[in-house]
């Protein structure tokens, strides 16, 4: 596996795919965490957008909504421990809140990020994935399993077999897993190109996994 400085892989596999294709720019969807109701993780996904954009590639969000994201789920998902009423209440107060979000941070995204169209499960991704020279995971704590669970389609396991994969200053967000879990990461990591993470400590854990990886700070 290879490593790059600051700008990772991205120019130099620009040169690779220039030859091959005859284009000046590389075709790039990354997925990150840009659904979620954190102004930090809007942000990051602006920042990596403009930072792959900069480069002249024609970069796209890959609009993924987690069954745990979508309005529904933010919602109604609320737990009954205070009793019938109390319940009740908390449910509409939230429901208030969620609603000023998604207006708030869906409206951002749209208007400032240039996405793919929605894929509501991970099988609609694995069906038809969208068409991209690189795929891309990063930036924010992509992989961080008490947010996505593993989900496959962080770990890019939707793409084709012959296409280019990289991480863009991802992040675990902890230091250790479990046996399971980490048998699990180090067979997904395996299919990328180069890793970029933006820890010390996920530089560590992907050493320890097998795999060099490049420390990378956060776009924002």
């Amino acid at each position: 596996m290879q490593c790059f400085g600051y700008w990772f892989c991205v120019k130099t596999h620009w040169v690779i795919y220039e030859n091959q294709i005859g284009e000046v720019f590389l075709k790039i969807k990354f997925i990150t965490l840009h659904r979620v109701f954190n102004y930090g993780s809007v942000l990051q996904t602006y920042a990596t957008q403009k930072i792959l954009s900069d480069l002249g590639n024609d970069v796209e969000v890959i609009d993924y909504i987690p069954p745990k994201w979508k309005a529904s789920s933010l919602l109604l998902n609320v737990e009954n421990k205070r009793g019938f009423i109390k319940d009740n209440i908390y449910r509409l107060a939230r429901a208030v809140s969620v609603l000023i979000k998604m207006k708030r941070f869906w409206g951002f995204n749209k208007k400032n990020l240039k996405l793919t169209r929605k894929y509501k499960s991970y099988k609609e991704l694995e069906a038809a994935p969208p068409k991209a020279d690189m795929y891309c995971t990063g930036s924010d704590q992509v992989w961080n399993i008490d947010y996505s669970g593993l989900d496959n389609a962080f770990f890019l396991r939707f793409t084709p077999e012959d296409t280019k994969r990289i991480s863009f200053s991802s992040s675990f967000g902890m230091t250790e897993f479990s046996e399971s879990e980490e048998h699990s990461i180090k067979t997904f990591l395996s299919d990328y190109d180069a890793l970029s993470l933006r820890e010390d400590s996920a530089v560590t854990l992907a050493k320890k996994m097998g795999f060099d990886s490049t420390l990378m700070i956060d776009p924002t």
